[in-house]
C-alpha cells in the first residue's frame, strides 16, 4: 500500500514551475553577467584594485571624508554589482534543482571550531602579508612604547633630550610615556613576553568569535542564529583588517563582549553556583574596557546598566547581590585607572591624553588645530561612519541592509531591543567626539559594534529566509545564494581593493626602516630630518625605554639639541635620514658630528 507524501507533491509542483520558468531565467543570467562584465571593465579603468598613488588628506580638510575613488567604487558597486548579484541569485534559485542548505548546518557543534581555525589563518595572513606587521597609525608605536615601559618595570622614564625625542602622542616634559591608559599596553606586553604583541591581539579576535556565539545563544537559545552570527564575523573584512593592527580596539572589544557574556550568566536566575563570581568578573571586564577606551565602554554597557537598574528596583535579592559584586569589580578597576592618572598627570581625574592635548575632551568646543566641534559636525561624522560601516562590515555597500530590514520588522524581543540600544547609545555618544578615527582599515571607532551588528544581521537573515521559503517556495534558495554571491564579489572587490591599498600603505610606512636595515647601520644615532607622508603616520618608531637600541632614532633639530644628543650617546656613529619626494624614497647618509652642531643651514 502506497503512502501519501505531500512533501513529494510540493517538490513536483516546484519542479514543474521551474521547468516553465527556465527559458525566462536566461534573461536574468544574461543581464547579471553583462552588469558584472561592465563593472569589471570600469573598475579596471578606475584603478579600484590597485591605487596608483597613496593620497591621504586630513578629515578636517575635506567635505565628504571620502576620496573620489572611494565614492566611485561605492557608487558603481551599488549601480552595477548589486543588480548583478540580484539577477544571478534569482537565476540560480530558479534553475537550481538541489536543495541549498537553509542555515541548519550552522547548528552543528563543530562549526564554531572550524570558524575559529579559519579566522586564525586569515589573521596570520593579514598581519604578515597585508599589514606586514607595520603600524598604520601613530597610536601603535605609542602602545608599543607603553608596553615596553611596563616590561621595563616603569610607567615612564626621563627622555635623554626632551625636544629631540618628542614624538606623536608622547607626553611633553620629563615623563616619557604615551598618552593612553595602560590597559591595552599591558595586554600587548603579555604578548611580547610570549614572543610577539600580536599573539594577544589575535587571541582576542578569535575569542570574540566564540563570545559572539555564546552571547547569541544566551539571548536567543538558537544555535542557527549563534552559528550564523559567528560566520558573519568571520566574513567581515572590517573585523580582520582592523583586528590585525596593534590598535586598542581588539582589547576593548574583547573585554566588552566578555563582560556582557558574564553579565548574562550572572543575570540568569537558574545560575546559582557561579553567578556571584560571574557578576564580579563582569564588573572587572567593564573596568578593563573603560581603562582602554573610556567613552566606548560607557556607551556599550549603558543599555545593560539600565537593565540591571530595573532589576535592582524590583528588589530581586540574588540579582541585587550579583550586581553589587559587579559594581565592586568595576570600582576596583576604576580605582586603578584613577591611580594611573595621578601618577602621570598629577590628578586623579585628569587622563594622560589631556596632558598631551587639553582640548581632547568630548563635547562641543574649540579644537587644538583650529575651528570647533559643533553638533552639526558630530552628526556629519556619525553619518559618514554609517556609510563606511555599510561598506566595511561585510565588504559590500549594502552591509547594513539586513540590520535595516530587522528594524523595519519592528523587533519585539527584549534581547533585540537591548542590542539595538547598544548601537543607539554608541551613535549618540559618538556625536560628542570630534574625531573620525583613521579609517584605512575601516571606521575604527565603530569596531566594537561588529559583533552586535553580526548578531542582529543573523536574526534578520533568519527571519527573511523563513518568510521567503513560506511565501515563495520556488525561490526558497534565493537568500542563501544571494549571500554567497555577495561575499564572493566582496572578496574580489572590497577585500582585494583594501588588501592592495593596505599593503601599499604599509610598504611606504616601513620603507625608511627597511632603508636603514639595507644600509647595514649598527650602533648609530639616526637624526630624522623628514619621513614620507603616507597615511596617518607622522612620527617615527619610538626607542626602547632604556635607549640602548642598536639604532637610536631622534629628531634633527638645532645645534644645541643635537649637541646634547651626541653628548648623551658619545660612542655612536651619526646619520641623517631624509625623504626625497622626487624619487619617493628615503636616503640615509652618514654625517660628521661637527656638522650636526653647526647652524641648521649647513645641513640643507
Amino acid at each position: 500500500m502506497m503512502r501519501h507524501h505531500p512533501t513529494s507533491e510540493n517538490d513536483q509542483v516546484s519542479r514543474d514551475l521551474i521547468s516553465q520558468q527556465h527559458p525566462r531565467s536566461a534573461s536574468l543570467l544574461l543581464l547579471g553577467g553583462a552588469l558584472l562584465l561592465i563593472y569589471i571593465a570600469v573598475a579596471g579603468r578606475l584603478w579600484f584594485f590597485l591605487t596608483p598613488e597613496l593620497d591621504y588628506i586630513d578629515n578636517a580638510d575635506i567635505q565628504l571624508f571620502f576620496s573620489h575613488q572611494q565614492l566611485s567604487s561605492m557608487f558603481l558597486k551599488l549601480a552595477l554589482l548589486l543588480p548583478s548579484v540580484l539577477c544571478l541569485a534569482a537565476w540560480l534559485s530558479i534553475v537550481s534543482k538541489r536543495r541549498v542548505p537553509d542555515f541548519r548546518f550552522l547548528a552543528r557543534s563543530h562549526v564554531l571550531i572550524v570558524f575559529v581555525l579559519v579566522a586564525l589563518v586569515v589573521f596570520i595572513l593579514v598581519t604578515n602579508f597585508v599589514l606586514q606587521r607595520t603600524e598604520v597609525t601613530d597610536d601603535e608605536p605609542t602602545y608599543d612604547l607603553q608596553a615596553k615601559l611596563l616590561l621595563h618595570g616603569s610607567l615612564y622614564v626621563a627622555p635623554p633630550v626632551e625636544k629631540s625625542f618628542n614624538n606623536v602622542f608622547i607626553l611633553p616634559g620629563q615623563k616619557f610615556t604615551g598618552q593612553y591608559q595602560p590597559g591595552h599596553p599591558l595586554m600587548m606586553a603579555l604578548g611580547m613576553l610570549m614572543g610577539s604583541a600580536y599573539i594577544t591581539i589575535i587571541a582576542f579576535g578569535l575569542l570574540q568569535i566564540i563570545l559572539v556565539y555564546k552571547i547569541s545563544l544566551a539571548l536567543y537559545a538558537d544555535k542557527k542564529i549563534a552559528g550564523l552570527a559567528s560566520l558573519l564575523m568571520c566574513l567581515s573584512p572590517f573585523f580582520f583588517f582592523t583586528g590585525s593592527t596593534r590598535l586598542s580596539h581588539s582589547t576593548s572589544s574583547f573585554f566588552l563582549y566578555l563582560s556582557i557574556y558574564l553579565f548574562l550568566r550572572a543575570s540568569n536566575e537558574n545560575q546559582s553556583k557561579f553567578g556571584y563570581l560571574f557578576g564580579l568578573l563582569s564588573g572587572v571586564c567593564v573596568g578593563i574596557a573603560f581603562n582602554v577606551r573610556p567613552l566606548t565602554a560607557l556607551a556599550f554597557v549603558l543599555p545593560f546598566g539600565i537593565w540591571a537598574l530595573i532589576n535592582v528596583f524590583k528588589l530581586h535579592k540574588p540579582l541585587l547581590a550579583k550586581y553589587s559584586l559587579l559594581t565592586l569589580g568595576f570600582g576596583v578597576m576604576l580605582f586603578v585607572t584613577l591611580c594611573y592618572n595621578k601618577a602621570i598627570s598629577g590628578r586623579y581625574l585628569k587622563f594622560p591624553y589631556l596632558v598631551y592635548n587639553p582640548l581632547e575632551t568630548p563635547g562641543f568646543h574649540a579644537l587644538a588645530g583650529g575651528g570647533a566641534h559643533t553638533l552639526q559636525n558630530g552628526v556629519v561624522n556619525l553619518g559618514v561612519n554609517i556609510l563606511k560601516v555599510n561598506s566595511a562590515l561585510f565588504g559590500f555597500p549594502y552591509s547594513l541592509a539586513f540590520f535595516a530590514c530587522f528594524l523595519a520588522l519592528k523587533p519585539k524581543l527584549f534581547a533585540d531591543r537591548i542590542l539595538i540600544g547598544v548601537i543607539a547609545a554608541f551613535s549618540f555618544f559618538s556625536v560628542f567626539y570630534h574625531g573620525m578615527g583613521v579609517s584605512d582599515t575601516g571606521p575604527v571607532y565603530c569596531y566594537e559594534l561588529i559583533g552586535i551588528l553580526a548578531i542582529l544581521s543573523a536574526r534578520a537573515i533568519a527571519k527573511i529566509n523563513s518568510a521567503i521559503r513560506e511565501k515563495w517556495p520556488t525561490a526558497r534558495n534565493f537568500l542563501a545564494i544571494f549571500l554567497f554571491i555577495s561575499f564572493v564579489f566582496a572578496g574580489f572587490g572590497y577585500n582585494l581593493e583594501k588588501a592592495v591599498q593596505l599593503r601599499a600603505l604599509t610598504t611606504s610606512i616601513r620603507e625608511p626602516y627597511q632603508e636603514m636595515r639595507a644600509a647595514g647601520i649598527h650602533h648609530a644615532i639616526v637624526f630624522i630630518k623628514s619621513l614620507p607622508r603616507k597615511g596617518y603616520v607622522y612620527g617615527y618608531r619610538n626607542n626602547s625605554p632604556d635607549f640602548d637600541d642598536d639604532i637610536i632614532l631622534c629628531r634633527l633639530l638645532g645645534p644645541d639639541e643635537n649637541a646634547r644628543v651626541i653628548d648623551r650617546f658619545p660612542n655612536r656613529t651619526c646619520y641623517i635620514l631624509r625623504y626625497d619626494k622626487s624619487s619617493q624614497e628615503s636616503i640615509v647618509s652618514p654625517v660628521a658630528r661637527e656638522r650636526l652642531v653647526k647652524p641648521a643651514n649647513v645641513l640643507q
